[in-house]
């Protein structure tokens, strides 16, 4: 059942809005923050982004010819030191990490190299932070497409 704005008072519609902004009450649903249009596919899951399921689509068909592997989606790194439990905290205390879109190994010559990939569509200052402590804590220079 959808509320409208006519089927409850103002006044608790305007209390209900400050105690739950993300709520839609009559109006229409929110517009992603970067209209990124968000895809769900039967086989593989939830993709953020068209542009994230298109690269996710053609890492499969690489990985199918032998020139990627080991790929996998949605790979969390944390920053900090795990043989201490020493981490870099967020303001809420929680651990901060990275979620990589795509982490996989490339064959370069007769090696593998691991690759760290991210979809972008918009390069955010959290993004560049983060890219730093990738590079900072595990050597790890992120892959944007």
């Amino acid at each position: 059942m959808r509320l409208h704005n006519g089927d409850i008072p103002p006044s608790l519609a305007l209390l209900i809005q400050k105690q739950h902004p993300g709520l839609s009450i009559g109006s229409k649903p929110r517009k992603s923050k970067y209209n990124n249009k968000k895809v769900n596919d039967p086989v593989h899951g939830k993709f953020d982004s068209e542009h994230e399921y298109a690269d996710y689509k053609l890492l499969l068909i690489r990985q199918s010819q032998g020139l990627i592997r080991n790929l996998r989606r949605q790979v969390r790194f944390y920053f900090g030191d795990p043989e201490s439990g020493k981490y870099v905290l967020t303001d809420s205390g929680r651990k901060l990490c990275y979620v990589a879109d795509f982490v996989f190994e490339e064959q370069v010559g007769d090696d593998w190299r691991l690759v760290t990939q991210d979809s972008k569509g918009v390069r955010t200052p959290e993004f560049i932070i983060k890219r730093s402590l990738m590079h900072y804590f595990y050597g790890i220079e992120i892959r944007e497409t």
